[in-house]
């Protein structure tokens, strides 16, 4: 070796990052062996999604009697759906109606368990202020909002999106029945 003035020296320490821009150069395939080679050594990691409840609910105001009724279908991650329909029994307009609603579908949502909620209503006013696209202008409205926000922290997570009617009639149905029904003696 010594005719061809070679040497030999140790190796330095290698950087981290020269190792980085080594792999990046060169990627290889993006598979690993790593879990082939060391069987049973490293078990399978699974992502477990939590399991999102979806509420929907409607309001229906009666002009004639002066009260209304609430509408809310209460659908479980394993497809249970469960319907109630709720007699208010108190002075409301239609936007009242559809608060009373969301406050009693998420309620019910609360005492069952659920921590991921899908809420869906007809309601593009209510649905668009619980989001902060509008604002709130009807005075009578902002206890019920209020309510409504304390309530969703609750929850892990809850989106609100607005569904057109033909998605929530089930819900629509069952506070319509309620906003006539009468009872004897009231």
């Amino acid at each position: 070796m010594s005719e061809f003035d070679i040497a030999c020296v140790p190796p330095r320490a290698i950087k981290g990052q020269v190792v980085a821009d080594l792999l990046a150069a060169f990627p290889g395939e993006d598979t690993t062996t790593l879990h082939e080679d060391v069987p049973s050594e490293f078990p399978e990691i699974l992502v477990i999604k939590e399991e999102t409840w979806i509420l929907y609910f409607d309001g229906s105001a009666t002009p004639r009697n002066d009260n209304g009724g609430a509408g809310v279908v209460l659908v479980s991650p394993s497809g249970e759906v469960f319907s109630h329909s709720f007699k208010l029994d108190f002075h409301c307009t239609n936007n009242s109606a559809e608060y009373e609603a969301f406050l009693l579908g998420v309620s019910l949502a609360k005492q069952a368990g659920a921590a991921h909620l899908d809420i869906r209503g007809d309601s593009k006013l209510l649905v668009n202020q619980m989001n902060g696209a509008y604002s709130l202008k009807e005075i009578t409205l902002a206890p019920f909002r209020t309510e409504a926000q304390l309530i969703l922290t609750h929850f892990a997570d809850a989106t609100i999106i607005h569904t057109g009617r033909t998605n929530n009639r089930h819900d629509d149905f069952l506070a319509t029945l309620a906003s006539k029904m009468q009872f004897e003696g009231a």
